[in-house]
């Protein structure tokens, strides 16, 4: 909340590794009432928030082009930098925002 009333910036913690040992679900649970969006490292990591209820955004950090259907499946967002990936994602329905760089998304 002060970090919102301080700045325009979107805030994104970064869940990984079990919250660095604070545990994902305590953690993933209370943050999502004070942000907008979390990262995670993997797509295993941000399956596990959707099944447990998370219900804001979840950018994860490291993606395969092969994890495409469970990225979309699951309306996680990542980073795009292979054309493989993009042409993976025009496989399945629209679900997945790719970020082309820093300040576009398309």
């Amino acid at each position: 909340e002060v970090l919102k009333q301080h700045t325009n910036s979107f805030v994104m913690p970064i869940l990984k590794a079990n919250a660095y040992g604070s545990g994902y679900l305590p953690v993933g649970l209370f943050l999502q009432n004070y942000v907008d969006i979390i990262g995670v490292a993997n797509v295993v990591e941000g399956i596990f928030y959707r099944k447990n209820n998370f219900k804001k955004e979840i950018f994860v950090i490291h993606a395969n082009y092969y994890e495409a259907k469970e990225i979309v499946e699951n309306n996680l967002k990542v980073a795009v930098a292979d054309i493989k990936f993009i042409k993976e994602f025009s496989l399945f329905p629209s679900g997945a925002v790719l970020v082309t760089s820093s300040h576009d998304v398309v």
